[in-house]
């Protein structure tokens, strides 16, 4: 049966693969060698011959003009050119190879920048989000006064001026408001931690004129009192960058409380 045409071998695959081992080995050699003398090419068939033909004519291989043997014997020595050497890379398969590995590495590596970039950009962005939120929260500590917060959370006390049942109402105010949250705490533990976001609209049913500072600062007291436990959120921060409620304390964002 008739074997169908096929179509030969690139030589330039061929030759590449033959002098590749070249490369760590500038050293000159004859073109035909054998089991004792080091060559380019190993035997002497027709193909072989073909290939080591082709090599010197495109200006691989070329004669150093040196000579190895004496009279009949000697040999010409031959090295690989620069041309050869970038022929190798070009043709070798182990080559494009690499070079497919490295191409997917490069494109790799661009899509890990681009990610880390969008990490980066989200953690800016959550950072200025905690700092705008401890600021009001020192703001609104440093402007703090009796007669501010009883108008806010009494309805129709007067801030005009500094009068002690104003301050008194405050404190008692505060006090209700501290135990009503130890109250709600008591008895859970981790498990049944509340949000500090549940916490304080359940809260405000009670106290419709509660801010989030005088929450936080409700929390804070008895936080140092040792009544009850803070926990901080242990997810992304994105899913609490838009709630006002949890608290800033000891460079952690606390999201959870619970009894002490």
């Amino acid at each position: 049966m008739a074997r169908k045409n096929q179509t030969p071998p690139d030589p330039r695959i061929l030759a590449a693969g033959v002098l590749a081992g070249s490369l760590a080995d500038p050293a000159p050699k004859v073109l035909f060698g054998t089991a004792k003398l080091p060559g380019f090419f190993q035997g002497t068939s027709a193909a072989v011959k073909q290939l080591a033909e082709f090599c010197v004519r495109e200006k691989w291989l070329e004669d150093t003009g040196s000579k190895t043997g004496t009279a009949k014997s000697a040999k010409s020595l031959y090295r690989l050119t620069d041309s050869g050497k970038q022929a190798i890379l070009s043709h070798n398969p182990v080559s494009r190879t690499l070079e497919g590995f490295l191409a997917a590495a490069k494109a790799l590596k661009e899509d890990a920048d681009q990610t880390l970039g969008r990490i980066e950009a989200e953690m800016a962005r959550l950072s200025h989000a905690l700092d705008c939120q401890a600021r009001v929260v020192r703001e609104f500590s440093s402007q703090a006064t009796p007669e501010r917060i009883a108008s806010q959370l009494i309805p129709g006390s007067s801030s005009t001026a500094a009068r002690p049942e104003a301050s008194l109402k405050v404190t008692n105010a505060s006090q209700q408001i501290t135990e009503e949250i130890a109250g709600k705490l008591k008895g859970r533990d981790f498990s049944h931690a509340v949000t500090l976001h549940d916490l304080f609209q359940n809260l405000q049913k009670t106290w419709p004129h509660l801010t989030i500072g005088q929450f936080h600062d409700c929390l804070r007291g008895l936080k140092r009192e040792g009544r009850i436990c803070l926990a901080p959120f242990t997810r992304a921060l994105t899913f609490v960058a838009q709630e006002a409620e949890p608290l800033y304390l000891g460079g952690e964002v606390m999201y959870y409380a619970y009894g002490g």
